[in-house]
């Protein structure tokens, strides 16, 4: 089956479910997720993933993919729920699993090549992610979490993060984001300090940038996907990092 019929279905499935505006901005974000890093025969951690929406998207284009999404406890769960109904209709020929688990209870005999951290890496510990830049305390918690990532990663693998910088002109100037209304800017953090914490934990230098909205394609990535424009929009990056292997300095 070519690859087009998978994927074409995993968007109709996704959008038929309810769980993506439009097939364009759902394209345009798998395919910024995962830009460089190829997905064919990896085995893919999707850490807070939600309804499991990338962890799909993985296994669609030939991963083994697990959703550890705490909130997913019991069959009658949202999250279980909406996994089960895409995964249903996309046929993932069982590469795809959601389990009801938190990251730092996690145990996993085989190795992953990807760790993906969507907008949880701050979720991971709220608290300590509010302190995280000058408490000792918060950043011994965020190492054990990294060092967690790192132990679970096959040589070579890599880490993507993604979330937003608590810096914003609507947070400095006191005022509620008309583009993210909801999120509460204190409990985030700069790409920069994420990268000197993981490279403390055994990574190599990642590399960051800035997210512009889906609906714009690769026009807005080229005029918006940069610092200055992100802190007048979303403040949103994606961040990758990788774990030193065969090859790698």
């Amino acid at each position: 089956m070519a690859l087009s019929d998978p994927l074409t279905r995993y968007i109709t499935c996704v959008l038929a479910c309810g769980q993506y505006s439009n097939a364009f901005n759902l394209r345009q974000y798998v395919s910024f997720m995962f830009e460089g890093v190829d997905l064919e025969g990896k085995r893919v951690l999707d850490v807070g993933g939600g309804t499991g929406l990338l962890t799909l998207y993985a296994a669609v284009r030939g991963a083994e993919a697990i959703c550890l999404e705490p909130e997913a406890d019991g069959a009658t769960s949202g999250a279980a729920l909406h996994f089960a109904r895409m995964e249903s209709c996309i046929d993932t020929g069982g590469r795809a699993r959601l389990l009801p688990a938190a990251f730092q209870g996690f145990l996993d005999e085989q190795p992953f090549d990807v760790i993906v951290m969507a907008n949880s890496i701050n979720h991971l510990d709220e608290e300590a992610c509010v302190r995280l830049a000058h408490d000792d305390a918060a950043q011994a918690t965020y190492h054990a979490i990294f060092r967690k990532a790192w132990h679970l990663l096959r040589d070579g693998g890599v880490l993507i993060i993604t979330d937003c910088d608590r810096s914003n002109v609507f947070n400095d100037l006191g005022l509620r984001s008309p583009f993210c209304p909801t999120i509460e800017w204190h409990k985030h953090q700069h790409p920069r300090l994420w990268d000197r914490l993981l490279q403390r934990a055994g990574f190599l230098p990642a590399r960051y940038e800035w997210t512009s909205p889906n609906r714009l394609g690769r026009l807005g990535r080229f005029l918006l996907g940069n610092r200055v424009a992100a802190y007048f929009l979303l403040s949103h990056f994606r961040l990758v990092a990788r774990k030193p292997g065969p090859g790698t300095p």
